[in-house]
């Protein structure tokens, strides 16, 4: 026995009905999608803050803040080093949870 379709309008009724199949995983991809993409958290450097810039540090994942500037990261556990305008560094262990917005508050 020959595999495949045997007739044009067998062939079309396979290629439609593999396209609404398509169709179904397209739309529930994008309904559900946003619920499955990781859960992140918003920093900010102020821009009248007094630092100069900062660094979050997890891992090898490095990320530079600039001030006035605001970022969407991962939560969870970071490392933080503010630079002050006259050249000091302070560190911090920051724990950012799921749509948090942080404020890096006015250098001391």
């Amino acid at each position: 026995m020959k595999l495949g379709a045997r007739s044009l309008r067998g062939a079309m009724g396979t290629y439609t009905a593999a396209a609404a199949l398509a169709v179904v995983i397209i739309m529930l991809v994008l309904h559900y999608g946003p619920s499955l993409r990781p859960s992140s958290a918003r920093v900010v450097l102020p821009a009248r803050a007094g630092w100069s810039g900062a660094v979050l540090r997890r891992g090898d994942t490095l990320l530079e803040l600039a001030p006035g500037q605001t970022r969407s990261i991962a939560v969870g556990a970071w490392e933080l080093r503010l630079f002050a305008d006259d050249g000091s560094v302070e560190e911090r262990s920051v724990e950012l949870r799921e749509d948090e917005l942080r404020e890096f508050g006015p250098a001391r």
